[in-house]
């Protein structure tokens, strides 16, 4: 599904899960301050998620002509 910034949301998805990965390795240690950030493609093959979302309020617009 493209985005209105010109992206797709599995592309977001995806390095929101490197950003995170990250920041726990760092946390643990298991990087280096001089370790670079791991990227997408390696942590992408075999990556199985399930995430779920909720939605307070729906609000709906309307475009008006």
């Amino acid at each position: 599904m493209l985005t209105p910034d010109g992206g797709t949301h599995l592309m977001g998805f995806r390095h929101g899960v490197a950003a995170a990965v990250t920041s726990y390795a760092r946390q643990r240690r298991l990087l280096t301050a001089t370790d670079p950030d791991v990227g997408t493609d390696q942590i992408g093959e075999g990556l199985t998620a399930v995430v779920a979302a909720v939605v307070g309020r729906i609000v709906r617009r309307t475009r008006q002509n």
